[in-house]
């Protein structure tokens, strides 16, 4: 067996790799990330959301319903012309 040397070994640090950098950079859109949900929950507000839907006041499409029977709707060449 060898002797243990009385100098301490030298401790160097890692340097700086590729994956190093791509870790800060998925550390910040993480914090970016968890600030718009925080900004989106102080806006909206958190779950459960109070009770109703959306409502439309002028929908892009009439539904096709019961009351609706019996009404004529133009072919579509007449609307475009």
């Amino acid at each position: 067996m060898q002797a243990a040397s009385s100098s301490p070994l030298q401790y160097r640090p890692p340097r700086v790799d590729i994956y190093t950098v791509l870790l800060a950079i998925a550390l910040v859109a993480v914090i970016i990330g968890c600030v718009f949900l925080y900004l989106e929950v102080a806006d909206y507000g958190s779950p459960p959301y109070p009770e109703g839907g959306v409502v439309l006041n002028n929908p892009a499409v009439r539904a096709i319903s019961p009351a609706l029977e019996g009404t004529w709707f133009p072919p579509l060449a007449e609307l475009t012309a």
